[in-house]
């Protein structure tokens, strides 16, 4: 049997149903209106972050960019952190709300996740290639096998970043009741098919977030407390 002949139909059946497409141009303001605003709070963040050198060594840089969907993401240019924010999300943004969001993506740089995933990717693909030296026509499974176990990784990085974002909102007295907060308004406003959870999405869905930032709010509280007199 030609494994070539079976197995590239099948992928492509699978590509066409689950729309690969390519990610869209990002087009950004060039002055937004609340630069000034993001600037300030980016750096009161950073003040209260001395202990943690993967933030408090490094200057934050904002961007706004134009997309009817809320959503952030984070990179990195030199020692620059360097977030980038739909218009969508920063107009819904109130209170603490940015400081959540701050510590969320700050979390992604501290923990190296955009880096580690790539590392992943790369040695998914070295894996499917040996297989495919082995077994001629397995390594066209890398179109899908590759996208499914990095998105399942990014899933996980999304929890431990919440997770981590609430010790850098608690040295300013920030409570995790506030990034629920966040979470809920951001996914009331996201559309159905970008609330997160499926097999291809790079975020779980909004309960399982939600769930995992309580039970580790709880667990800080629970310390700060101390033990029962």
């Amino acid at each position: 049997m030609n494994t070539k002949r079976f197995i590239a139909p099948v992928l492509f059946l699978i590509v066409f149903a689950v729309g690969c497409a390519g990610r869209p141009t990002i087009t950004y303001y060039e002055n937004h209106p609340k630069q000034a605003w993001l600037n300030e709070c980016g750096e009161k963040f950073r003040m209260n972050q001395g202990e943690i050198t993967a933030i408090a060594k490094r200057q934050y840089a904002f961007f706004v960019y134009q997309d009817a969907e809320p959503n952030a993401f984070v990179n990195t240019e030199g020692k620059a952190i360097k977030i980038s924010v739909s218009d969508s999300m920063l107009d819904k943004l109130q209170g603490n709300d940015i400081y959540c969001l701050i510590a969320h993506e700050s979390a992604h740089i501290e923990y190296n996740h955009g880096i580690k995933q790539a590392i992943l990717s790369d040695l998914i693909n070295t894996g499917m290639s040996v297989a495919d030296a082995a077994a001629p026509g397995v390594g066209l499974l890398n179109i899908v096998v590759n996208p499914l176990l990095t998105k399942a990784y990014s899933r996980s990085d999304e929890v431990q970043a919440d997770c981590r974002a609430l010790d850098y909102l608690d040295s300013m007295d920030i409570s995790y009741t506030d990034y629920v907060k966040m979470l809920m308004m951001v996914k009331s406003i996201s559309s159905p098919k970008s609330r997160g959870g499926g097999i291809l999405d790079t975020h779980p869905n909004f309960e399982q977030r939600i769930k995992a930032v309580e039970k580790k709010g709880k667990e800080l509280e629970k310390k700060k407390s101390g033990p029962p007199v």
